[in-house]
């Protein structure tokens, strides 16, 4: 019998992962507006020196494709700054 090693998840998959196993609920249309104002936005953060952080990158790919709402958004930043994910400083999620 091999040895598998045990499957480990990041913080941050455990708490996105759910939300990206939803099956996409924005049309074309929409999500490709949705992906104009994220790009709009990250360019602006870009201008003034911020650098894109791979969990916003994903949080925005379940906001475009329609996965989340607007209220599930703004509660899910709360939730990876609480949990330290924005800043590389990952702590335990519920804290």
């Amino acid at each position: 019998m091999p040895d598998t090693l045990p499957l480990v998840q990041s913080p941050l998959d455990v708490l996105l992962a759910p939300y990206e196993a939803r099956k996409p609920s924005a049309s074309g249309l929409e999500s490709d507006e949705r992906r104009r104002a994220l790009a709009l936005g990250d360019e602006l953060n870009r201008i003034q020196g911020a650098q894109c952080h791979p969990a916003i990158e994903r949080l925005g790919l379940i906001w475009s494709t329609g996965r989340i709402n607007r209220k599930e958004y703004v509660e899910l930043v709360g939730q990876l700054g609480r949990a330290g994910l924005l800043h590389n400083q990952e702590m335990p999620l519920g804290v």
